[in-house]
């Protein structure tokens, strides 16, 4: 049963339409993602997670490996 958890993280380096794409298919990448929407106009990421399989930090990880540096901006 996956235990949900929220967050939001703020990105930097969006500079395009297509960048959001990019952004979510690396955090989807990470096995404890159960769902992630990347908004260009806000320049955030709404994240919900399994947290027992995945820290917050793998989450800014992905987006940084994927050349979208990220911070928590909130945790639900």
């Amino acid at each position: 049963m996956l235990r949900a958890r929220g967050t939001t993280l703020d990105l930097t380096n969006m500079d395009c339409a297509v960048c959001p794409i990019a952004v979510r298919k690396a955090l989807e990448k990470v096995r404890a993602v159960a769902s992630a929407k990347v908004d260009f106009s806000t320049k955030r990421a709404e994240v919900v997670f399994d947290p027992e399989k995945a820290l917050i930090g793998a989450l800014t990880k992905a987006t940084t490996n994927a050349s979208y540096p990220s911070h928590v901006g909130q945790v639900q």
